[in-house]
């Protein structure tokens, strides 16, 4: 799903494909890392923001509870 995300964001380049790693397991939960490459470095933390924002709403559209 946040592959699909990062992939889907004009943003993204489509080489190397967006991955997603898992950081830990812990009582609350899951921690993932989404990690996507862009041609514009200027534009990297807006980008993180968007996908961000474009993950919670494919989370929430999924009904995948999160923190």
């Amino acid at each position: 799903l946040l592959c699909r995300v990062a992939a889907a964001h004009p943003g993204v380049l489509p080489e190397p494909v967006p991955a997603v790693v898992c950081l830990g397991i812990g009582p609350g939960g899951l921690a993932f890392e989404l990690r996507a490459w862009t041609g514009h470095f200027e534009r990297a933390d807006a980008l993180r923001s968007e996908l961000a924002e474009a993950a919670h709403a494919a989370l929430t559209d999924a009904k995948i509870a999160f923190r």
